[in-house]
């Protein structure tokens, strides 16, 4: 039989608990639908939470070896959780770099330097500078926006 003391211990943790397993329904249900990629410090969802703020607060909390058992292991279940989302990026990215330099025989000075050209073409969008036949060339290919999409 429990005492009194540990029933009203076991309560208050409960209570503290129900919040946080509320928002890692919420996140689970985010990245199901978008991809643990899409989640931001920004991500909000219905009904107004800011779901990335606390994903980035529950891994301030793990680095200082302060997060719950339950909650480190139920993120880590998550496809696609990670608990360095911007080191991870960073690594893709180079790693994406290396490739495309291999595979496509370009050297990383062709690689900058097509991104600079890329820019100067938006920019030259947006200030209505870039001729026609150029523009129709570029949104001829797969993938391509007017618009600077952040890294994944």
């Amino acid at each position: 039989m429990l005492s009194a003391e540990t029933k009203r211990r076991r309560r208050r943790h409960a209570r503290r608990e129900e919040p946080q397993r509320w928002r890692l329904s919420l996140l689970r249900a985010f990245v199901r639908k978008h991809g643990a990629d899409a989640l931001t410090i920004d991500t909000r969802v219905a009904p107004g939470v800011a779901i990335g703020a606390w994903a980035s607060a529950v891994r301030t909390r793990h680095r200082q070896g302060a997060l719950a058992a339950w909650l480190v292991e139920a993120l880590e279940a998550i496809p696609g959780w990670s608990w360095t989302p911007l080191e991870d990026r960073k690594r893709h990215h180079v790693a994406r770099l290396a490739g495309y330099v291999r595979d496509g025989g370009f050297t990383l000075e062709e690689v900058l330097a097509l991104g600079r050209w890329i820019r100067l073409r938006r920019s030259d969008f947006v200030l209505g500078k870039l001729r026609r036949g150029l523009r129709q060339a570029l949104e001829a290919i797969p993938g391509w926006s007017w618009q600077q999409r952040a890294p994944r």
